[in-house]
């Protein structure tokens, strides 16, 4: 699997964000237009979706480097 630093991962995440905001607004303007936009917003949100895992994904990254763990605390039985 490829390896890609974090920074590039955050960047890619965000473009496909934009991207998607960008198609949904296309798809909208072609409804209001009556034209076919249904297959720019499931592009759009495909975009949305591959976006936030690569943010996901860059931000787990960084969290490991940093040592920081997300565990719950030990029950304490009080």
């Amino acid at each position: 699997m490829l390896k890609l630093d974090w920074k590039i991962r955050l960047g890619a995440g965000i473009i496909f964000i934009l991207l998607a905001i960008g198609m949904f607004i296309y798809g909208f303007m072609l409804k209001k237009a009556g034209g076919d936009y249904d297959q720019y917003w499931v592009l759009a949100l495909l975009l949305i979706w591959g976006g936030s895992d690569q943010i996901r994904k860059a931000l787990f990254k960084v969290n490991r480097r940093t040592g920081k763990k997300h565990s719950k605390p030990a029950a304490t039985g009080e």
